[in-house]
């Protein structure tokens, strides 16, 4: 029979309706079920949940092929469950499932596929890493008559939860074809429009004679970003830091919301930058508690690096256009007296964080020999034409001998003239105080650094 027969009542109960075979038909829909139950009079039935919140996913679907006493038992009866939609076809018809992957670590990857009859469409979702388990979808229904299809493939990767509402999205726009042969019971596939960046691969899983499931890879060949995990050594919750957005791992309480920093990305250069923040001048500050760090690899243990004696609140940013460049302040009269030679460094940049004003840095500079990473003066672009600032504005002074409070002596600055990967032209403003000497600048493999020999006096 070219038909199934629906009724309002499980158990095939209440009123009935026949339903012609290769339509779409609402049987839930504003919390009301139209229809509970369905005879298919040795047919095939699609069963297609909608909910109206993201949680974890939107759709999800079923294929019956015995009658159905109760439509309710087929979808999972959530409080935002919003439509239920049912597509009876032929038990001739082929089916072509899908399923979507994707190989980078910490994303979530969506397929979505326009399933058409008779001038209607329904949108069949596959999803993987939303959920435990990936979920499988409809990519096309197939007439044996008609064997030849092509259908519109959309898949997209991304964070399940991202920074500031930014996150990176992996996308392709695919035209697949299909073709089915009768006589061999085969069903041969074709990307006819596939995109050189991130491209689609994909094998074909026959799981019977008119059931096919075709697995789609994306592959992503451009891609970088930063992951923050709660846990230590990249465990547990994570979420997406993007290119040129802030956050504070750890908060002005001094919580640690993220503990371990990992760079996903296959760009030849890249940076994260994390500092603590002081008030102007540093006024009443404990500089004891100061620390800058940049890494061009992940870090596992945040906590090892801004440990209880910094200040609470830590910024981190991820770019992967620019370079740190390092000061080291040599006091000219005793080079072991770092406390006797501090700088301040303070630049205005929309290099690091991309905000529609630039956000401006007020750095602390010394020689001290005990911490971990020599001192962040500024970040320059690694293409000299994109670096929008052209000096930093220099503050010197000393430490007490605690190391806690610094008095300021005055104020310079040092000039720009080049800044780029390929070279770094730095000079002082011509009221340096006399004495002053930049003694070298030099080029590492993260960033580089500048030298200068002088004195707070």
């Amino acid at each position: 029979m070219a038909n199934i027969t629906l009724y309002t009542e499980t158990d095939y109960q209440g009123e009935s309706l026949t339903v012609p075979l290769h339509t779409f038909i609402e049987v839930y829909v504003d919390s009301v079920w139209l229809f509970s139950s369905a005879k298919l009079n040795g047919n095939k039935l699609r069963v297609g949940a909608n909910f109206s919140e993201f949680k974890p996913i939107a759709k999800e679907e079923t294929y019956v092929s015995e009658d159905v006493p109760n439509l309710a038992e087929l979808v999972h009866l959530r409080d935002d469950l919003h439509r239920v939609l049912i597509h009876p076809i032929s038990k001739e018809d082929i089916i072509v499932s899908m399923d979507v992957h994707n190989y980078m670590r910490g994303l979530m990857t969506l397929a979505t596929s326009a399933v058409t009859e008779k001038d209607s469409y329904v949108y069949g979702e596959s999803y993987e890493n939303y959920t435990l388990d990936s979920i499988r979808a409809t990519l096309a229904i197939i007439d044996p008559a008609y064997p030849d299809v092509e259908v519109p493939l959309i898949v997209e990767s991304t964070a399940l939860l991202f920074v500031d509402k930014t996150t990176i999205e992996y996308i392709n726009n695919a035209q697949v074809a299909l073709s089915y042969s009768s006589e061999n019971s085969t069903l041969d596939v074709t990307v006819t429009s596939n995109p050189l960046l991130n491209p689609v691969t994909y094998t074909v899983e026959k799981i019977d004679k008119q059931h096919f499931l075709i697995h789609f890879t994306l592959v992503t060949e451009n891609y970088a970003h930063v992951f923050l995990h709660t846990k230590e050594d990249y465990g547990d919750l994570n979420i997406m830091l993007a290119n040129g957005i802030s956050i504070s791992p750890r908060d002005a309480e001094g919580n640690w919301q993220y503990t371990s920093l990992e760079i996903i990305s296959n760009y030849h250069y890249n940076l994260a930058m994390l500092w603590t923040e002081y008030p102007e001048e540093g006024i009443g500050y404990d500089f004891n508690q100061y620390r800058s760090h940049v890494s061009t690899t992940s870090l596992p243990v945040l906590p090892a690096i801004f440990d209880g004696d910094s200040s609470p609140q830590v910024t981190c940013a991820f770019n992967t256009d620019i370079l740190p460049v390092f000061l080291r302040p040599i006091n000219a009269e005793s080079a072991d007296d770092w406390k006797s030679f501090v700088i301040e460094s303070s630049y205005s940049s929309h290099l690091l964080i991309h905000m529609h004003t630039p956000t401006t840095y007020n750095l602390f500079c010394s020689n001290n020999p005990d911490a971990l990473q020599e001192s962040v003066m500024c970040i320059i672009s690694q293409n000299n034409f994109y670096t929008d600032f052209d000096s930093c504005t220099l503050r010197y002074g000393t430490l007490s001998a605690d190391g806690a409070t610094v008095t300021w002596s005055g104020e310079t600055a040092m000039n720009i003239e080049y800044g780029a990967a390929d070279n770094l032209i730095v000079s002082l403003a011509e009221d340096a105080p006399a004495g002053w000497e930049i003694t070298s600048v030099t080029r590492g493999e993260d960033g580089w650094y500048v030298d200068i020999t002088g004195t707070a006096s």
